[in-house]
């Protein structure tokens, strides 16, 4: 169980990184 759940928090971390870095990434291009 603790395994899931570690993963799982892997990966909602991992998207809070990636997540602002695509919305600035398409924010730039629209811009451009």
């Amino acid at each position: 169980m603790s395994c899931v759940s570690a993963s799982w928090a892997k990966y909602f971390w991992l998207l809070t990184i990636v997540a602002p870095a695509i919305s600035n990434r398409l924010l730039t291009r629209r811009a451009a």
